[in-house]
């Protein structure tokens, strides 16, 4: 948005959706301006209109898959489904990556009982079961008291 609203040209690509890890938080109880709270998804969707106004656009879901710089010292990304975008700079934010325990077989219950967030979706998977937190600092206890109102019991 800050590019936007500089008079930047600026192009937003997502391959899963817009936000990361806030987009993803069921509330967000400590942003500053939301003294009430604000889901993740609510304030994704405000960010994302006021990037709009100042002319940002939005390929979502798309994923780059090369990056080229051109003889004229632009850029040009190549995404998934073939299309091509140039651009005279490029940020790349990777945002958020979760450090998985060294568990052996993990990946086989991933999705399927443990779960790298702590949104409406997890808490109807922990319905009246057992819950356990993995994690720290302020997320962690977010996911706790979250999870604590539909879970069966919650530890961290």
């Amino acid at each position: 948005m800050c590019a936007g609203a500089e008079g930047l040209c600026a192009l937003v690509v997502e391959d899963i959706a817009i936000g990361g890890q806030a987009g993803a938080s069921s509330r967000i109880e400590n942003y500053m301006g939301f003294p009430t709270g604000i889901s993740g998804g609510d304030l994704v969707w405000r960010g994302e209109i006021q990037a709009m106004k100042f002319g940002t656009r939005f390929a979502m879901p798309r994923r780059a898959v090369k990056l080229q710089r051109l003889e004229d010292q632009s850029f040009c990304a190549t995404f998934d489904n073939g299309q091509l975008a140039r651009a005279r700079s490029v940020v790349v934010a990777t945002g958020v990556q979760y450090r998985r325990p060294p568990l052996a077989r993990l990946a086989d219950f991933e999705g399927a009982g443990i779960y790298y967030a702590a949104t409406e979706i997890e808490a109807r998977h922990c319905r009246d079961a057992e819950a356990v937190i993995i994690g720290g600092a302020n997320s962690a206890g977010q996911a706790a008291m979250f999870l604590s109102r539909s879970a069966a019991t919650c530890g961290c």
